[in-house]
């Protein structure tokens, strides 16, 4: 018998989840058990108007050849489904079931060899759903719809307006259509199969494969129309569409007349409502769109970007941090074979004590405030909501303008936007309305209504995304806030949240590195600590609290302890996270403290501990915060990532203005061709014969070195170089004719992207094996495989995982490849040829952001401190991801902190999934009804290809141009090439012939290669290794391993740096030689439905496999795919 109980509920049952723990292998028996079980609660309702999703959690196994057992928990859910009748209640548990069903078996076909091996739980979340009243019959259109005639409301009692819509469509009737009675006798030429009426939008796809018919459905929701289904049918069937609202289908009779704003014939896109002039530009925008998902878009109405933020240059008067600790609960588990993968809790977080720091204007403490107990989160806000209140009406009390006797107020500049005043402008004085009221300077009158402080109160907590929100949201208490805004990663994290005026803001988005680093970094630059100083005053002994804390918290799982009289032993300080004791100096360390600053018990000391982290935290931040206002004039605080704080300083520092794409096919066009940086393997294994190294070295065979080389911040190079700011342009097909790609470079005027088709001649294969030309993302199947690499495939259970996309350089022929004129310069002077030109767009182009990045480079250069350095290094390389965001990507988040407002989502057609967190909050995924693609995504894609053609230079007209076939690839990712050559003396070269690509300044001054007159230059190659490099092995991107000196450096993806140290340089090259895989165990914090977990994985760590080439035997050597061997090769097997 399966039983469901009240697992979370929120505004007192409104949204409660439901879950029952279950062991069932096959999905379709539990379906069967379970559909009368979820009837009978369904059934249970007076009133039945509820919102359904129905959860699975499945836990999926695969085995690999040695018989060990990999196993993992996936959810697969229903979308939200609406039951306003008991009639409804087995269609929609069907159709749940139904769409669960399709996730699951595309995930077991794409899925890495996944299979299921049980079914642990199964979720209802459950919403009462505020509905319209009467049925079909009485549903009123709004008067925006309605007015435009293009809709037909067929009024019906027996909930089949599904059918009356189709059949007006395909037999319409000349006079009252709007009667249900015009068409029942055609009801009965439809196929409906075991589809029931009311009809779900699940079943439609059925119903149109059933009739042989393509239909889509659309629905409206903040006064626009947007797509709920659209058809995927392929053949030419009649197309109907229909709109679906208050649970009532309606025919669509004109649908140019319901889209259309204006008098005129428009072609409509029907999977993204985008509308054209021409049916050939509509046809050709189908092309483009069919990779697409169904939703609605829309341009930008402004036609530019440019810097307009003006508050946000101004410095927030307040500041609150704040920091949280927790018990470590132990969960009692027995843990699977350490030869077995498996994932387990071992510890559950709960909130124990927190420090609140707030400062002013002038970095001064003003409110201080620890708290150690039961219910922190409910004490914790309510010290934030009393701060609030009070710092708010502090910032609303305007000062009075004070006059500065000695100022004419004569200046011809704006203070504010730093432009003249034009002949004419109205001039304003503008005075800071907190403190003192002082005049400011005169501005104009626009700049000065936008140059105004914006009401919230900073919170910043390091690492809050990923920790502390956690606590806060999970136990928010009832009636604390009116709104709750969110920007969302996924329904999991959050880059930020708001509750009223209280904005909390994760450091680590700024600042990412650990509290210990940050402040260390601090340090090199003789920063004062000025808050640190006088929080402890004259206390001679706080120079102790300047380093590292160190605080057992794998040990402190009860409160009880915090009585304790004396710190635990040192082994009740081991770190579960990074699998590491403290040493002994440490330990020493930690009682220094203790006895010090007098600590009674564990209790007084986690108080200091607590103290000198926010404190600290305030330090680091507000040093952040001064240089970026020094540096930008901006203040962090005002945004949520340095991302966002970049491209905002980005666009005030080069006053650029740039032209936002206004078609939808040029933004789509830009769209479907981003590709990202290269990480790709040459040759798998090399060892050094290499001079400098005396124990290796045999002077019998050829000098071979290993190189291992990174471009000085690739994409600020690139960034610096000539970019589209607009007048964008198609080439018309007689200029495209006469069109001379060498008569443009990259200091021309204008420049250029083309669509084209190109091939790279067989007699360049071998010689660009290495790394071809025109990467694109390649479809690799497990036919294409070599052999050996199908060996492996199956032996490490991986042949479901194919086919699978892939960023890959290959030798296939490249049809409508879109990419940079200079790109194409440069691949046709290597020997590609291009057989035909789709398309040529032009724009006018200049180094808009070289003076950006040039500025932010010489700090970084002229800084003395890491702190410093590490800033002016994150803003360049931040800045290029705002410029290929994807704005399909981002989700839309909604909190729900008030039951009106909860009933107000349940409620919306967007609704894609909710869930209940706690008894006050609700979270709500919606669809977004609109999207406007308003980036300047054709930045983001040039400064892709050219970084990628700087390393293609870099590569083929340096290393391969000197040392022809004697140079091979390694290993390259975005930035680094790894290589080995066969020279005399590679290190003489790097000197003298090379000496132009080379920065050298990272050798020590006594070495014979150091050279300081390239230091810092941008896209020049640097060694990670100033130690001659000895072997090199690579298994696969972001996975391989150097040895050099007595040290190696190793990378594996998704292995923790504290797990990575257990793997030796043995440890690649055993797995790379004997095919194998090795395992490994780590701890992580993790969140689930916003609970933190310490959770222990064994997990594959490193493996042989490799699919981005097709493999020679013993997986060393590789040709790249469409290589005409590997053809010769299948002609001969």
């Amino acid at each position: 018998m399966i039983n469901f109980e009240n697992y979370r509920s929120s505004f007192r049952g409104y949204t409660r989840t439901l879950r029952a723990l279950v062991n069932y292998i096959d999905p379709h028996e539990l379906y069967n058990d379970v559909r009368a079980v979820i009837y009978d609660i369904l059934n249970t309702d007076i009133v039945l108007r509820l919102r359904l999703i129905i959860c699975l959690s499945i836990v999926f196994s695969k085995w690999n050849e040695q018989g060990e057992e990999t196993t993992c928990t996936f959810y697969f859910c229903s979308t939200a489904f609406r039951i306003l009748s008991n009639l409804e209640i087995y269609p929609t548990i069907d159709a749940a079931f139904s769409k669960i069903f399709i996730s699951i078996e595309n995930f077991v076909r794409n899925g890495s060899g996944w299979q299921i091996k049980s079914i642990s739980s199964i979720d209802l979340h459950l919403g009462q759903y505020r509905v319209f009243r009467g049925g079909c019959k009485n549903v009123c259109l709004p008067s925006k719809i309605k007015n435009k005639k293009a809709v037909l409301n067929i009024k019906c009692a027996d909930n089949k307006c599904f059918l009356y819509s189709i059949a007006a469509k395909l037999y319409p009737s000349k006079f009252h259509g709007e009667r249900a009675v015009k068409y029942r006798r055609y009801l009965k030429y439809f196929r409906i199969g075991n589809i029931k009426f009311p009809t779900p939008i699940s079943k439609v796809a059925q119903f149109e494969t059933l009739n042989n018919l393509r239909i889509n459905v659309y629905g409206w929701e903040e006064n626009e129309i947007f797509p709920m289904y659209v058809s995927k049918q392929t053949k030419e069937y009649t197309c109907i569409d229909l709109l679906y609202y208050e649970k009532h289908f309606f025919l669509i009779k004109n649908f140019n007349r319901l889209m259309n704003q204006k008098n005129g014939t428009h072609f409509y896109c029907r999977k993204c409502l985008s509308g054209f002039s021409r049916r050939d530009t509509l046809i050709l925008h189908k092309v483009l769109c069919q990779e697409m998902k169904p939703q609605r878009v829309s341009m930008p109405k402004n036609t530019t970007l440019k810097f307009t933020n003006l508050a946000k240059m101004l410095y927030h008067p307040f500041c609150i941090f704040a920091d949280f600790e927790s018990l470590t609960k132990k969960v009692h588990t027995v843990l699977p074979s350490s030869s077995t993968s498996y994932s387990a809790i071992i510890e559950r977080h709960e909130a124990i004590s927190y420090t609140i720091i707030v400062t002013d204007v002038g970095d001064e403490i003003v409110f201080h405030e620890y708290f150690v107990g039961e219910n922190v989160i409910q004490q914790f806000l309510d010290t934030l909501k009393y701060l609030s209140q009070k710092l708010l009406k502090k910032m609303r009390d305007i000062a009075p303008m004070i006059e500065n006797p000695d100022s004419t107020y004569d200046s011809t500049i704006c203070h504010i936007c730093k432009q003249k005043f034009k002949l004419g402008e109205i001039r304003v004085r503008d005075h800071c309305h907190f403190g003192e009221g002082y005049i400011r300077g005169l501005g104009h009158q626009s700049c000065n209504l936008n140059y105004r402080a914006t009401y919230f109160i900073p919170v910043i907590i390091h690492n809050a995304r990923n920790y502390d929100t956690h606590l806060i949201l999970k136990n928010l208490p009832a009636d604390f806030a009116k709104i709750i805004n969110i920007i969302p990663i996924n329904m999991e994290k959050f880059t930020m949240f708001s509750l009223d005026a209280l904005k909390f803001l994760d450091s680590y988005q700024f600042l990412d590195s650990s509290l210990d680093v940050l402040v260390n970094n601090l340090k090199t630059s003789n920063h004062a600590f000025k808050i640190f100083e006088k929080f402890f005053g004259n206390n001679r002994n706080k120079h102790l609290l300047k380093q590292k804390g160190i605080f057992p918290y794998s040990y402190f799982d009860s409160i009880d302890k915090l009585k304790e009289k004396q710190l635990p032993a040192r082994a009740a300080f081991f770190n579960v996270l990074t699998n590491m004791p403290i040493t002994e100096t440490e330990y020493n360390h930690a009682q220094l403290v203790f006895q010090n600053f007098k600590c009674k018990t564990l209790a007084d000391y986690l108080e200091l501990y607590q103290n000198v982290d926010t404190i600290m935290l305030a330090e680091v931040f507000i040093s952040f915060r001064r240089t970026a206002m020094q540096y930008y004039e901006l203040d962090p605080v005002h945004f949520v990532t340095s991302a966002e704080l970049t491209w905002n300083a980005g666009l005030k520092f080069t006053k650029v203005e740039l032209q936002l794409l206004s078609n939808v096919n040029d933004y789509i066009w830009f769209e479907s061709q981003m590709r990202g940086g290269i990480c790709f393997l040459g040759k798998r294994y090399e060892k050094a014969n290499n001079p400098y190294i005396s124990d290796t070295y045999n002077d019998s065979k050829p000098h071979k070195y290993i190189l291992a080389l990174d471009a000085n911040n690739l994409y600020g190079y690139v960034m610096s170089q000539s970019l589209p700011v607009g007048n964008f342009s198609w080439l018309t097909s007689e200029e495209i004719q006469n069109f001379n790609i060498f008569e443009y470079d990259e200091n021309s005027d204008v420049g250029f992207i083309l669509e084209v088709d190109m091939h790279c001649p067989e007699n360049l294969h071998q010689k660009t094996n290495d790394l071809p030309f025109a990467v694109e993302h390649l479809k690799i199947t497990f036919e294409m495989l070599s052999p050996y690499a199908k060996k492996l495939c199956e032996r490490f259970n991986l042949k479901h995982t194919f086919p699978c996309k892939k960023l890959t350089p290959n030798f296939y022929p490249k049809k409508n490849y879109i990419t940079h004129y200079l790109n194409l310069q440069f691949y046709i002077k290597e020997g590609m040829i291009v057989d035909k030109i789709h398309k040529i767009l032009s724009f006018k182009q200049i180094p808009w952001l070289k003076d950006y990045i040039h500025f932010n480079n010489e700090k970084r250069k002229a800084a003395t401190d890491e702190f410093t350095r590490s800033f002016c290094k994150k803003l360049n390389n931040s800045f290029f991801g705002r410029l290929m965001l994807n704005q399909r990507k981002k989700i839309s988040v909604l909190g729900s902190v008030t039951e009106k407002d909860c009933k107000k989502n349940l409620s919306s057609p967007l609704l894609d999934y909710f869930e209940p967190v706690n008894e006050n909050l609700t979270l709500f995924k919606m669809r977004k009804p609109n999207l406007i693609l308003d980036k300047p995504i054709y930045g983001g894609f040039c400064i892709l290809e050219l970084s990628k053609l700087h390393m293609y230079k870099l590569y083929y007209s340096n290393f391969k141009n000197v040392y022809k076939s004697k140079c091979e690839l390694l290993y390259m990712d975005t930035d680094s090439l790894y290589i080995s050559v066969e020279t005399d003396d590679v290190f003489l070269d790097m000197k003298t012939s090379l000496n132009n690509i080379f920065d050298l300044s990272n050798y020590p001054k006594n070495h014979f290669l150091f050279d300081d007159s390239n230091r810092g230059r941008l896209g020049y190659l640097k060694s990670e290794a100033v130690q001659p490099i000895r072997e090199f092995v690579g298994l696969k991107a972001k996975m391989y391993a150097f040895s050099y000196g007595d040290t190696c450096k190793k990378t594996a993806k998704g292995v923790k740096k504290s797990s990575l140290k257990n793997f030796t340089f043995e440890s690649y090259k055993n797995v790379l030689l004997e095919e194998s895989s090795i395992r490994q165990p780590q701890c992580s914090i993790v969140s689930k439905k916003h609970e933190l977990h310490t959770v222990i994985q064994n997990k594959i760590g490193l493996s042989a496999f490799y699919d981005k080439k097709y493999l020679a035997d013993g997986g060393i050597y590789s040709l790249a795919y469409g290589h005409y061997q590997i053809e010769n090769e299948d002609d001969d097997g």
